[in-house]
């Protein structure tokens, strides 16, 4: 009998829970202090000035544009395993456009050791660190993946991600 009681108090509880009538906003409207938020837009990147001032070529699908810089470098092995760019070595940048301004995106590949001052040119550019982690375990070098984000002028944007790529290359 107590069981029976216990599964009912349960259901009861999930049902109410997911039936609420509570005014919720919804999250297409939320907008977080720390949250880039970009309303649907009929605004074009300026491609041709990402392009110039990042030296980097890349695909436009959808309105984003997405550059890959495949990490030839580095030299990954897991478990006597070569780890090559296509199985998970290649940064990249996407922009997309947000009102009259664009929304940067990107996840930067990056040595253990190599973290610490890519972190500080991320900010030193005004770009947000949204996460650090791993994909891979029991590898050689430990490789980093650190998200990034930023919203401003296309042409600042890809400035941004030109310097921290320069700082790849040079540490």
């Amino acid at each position: 009998m107590k069981q029976l009681v216990l599964v009912s108090f349960i259901v009861t509880a999930i049902w109410c829970s997911c039936n609420t009538h509570s005014q919720t906003i919804p999250a297409v409207n939320r907008q977080d202090s720390d949250t880039i938020y970009c309303s649907p837009s009929s605004s074009k990147l300026d491609i041709a000035a990402i392009e110039q001032v990042s030296g980097m070529k890349g695909v436009e699908k959808n309105g984003e544009y997405k550059i890959t810089v495949p990490q030839n470098d580095l030299n990954v092995v897991v478990d006597g395993f070569k780890i090559i760019p296509p199985m998970g070595l290649g940064s990249w940048a996407a922009f997309t456009p947000c009102g009259d301004t664009a929304m940067l995106m990107g996840d930067i590949i990056l040595t253990e050791t190599d973290l610490a001052p890519v972190q500080q040119e991320v900010i030193k550019q005004g770009l947000s660190i949204t996460a650090i982690h791993n994909h891979f375990v029991r590898n050689h070098p430990n490789v980093m993946y650190m998200h990034i984000d930023g919203r401003g002028k296309a042409g600042d944007l890809a400035a941004n991600v030109k310097a921290i790529f320069d700082k790849i290359k040079e540490v």
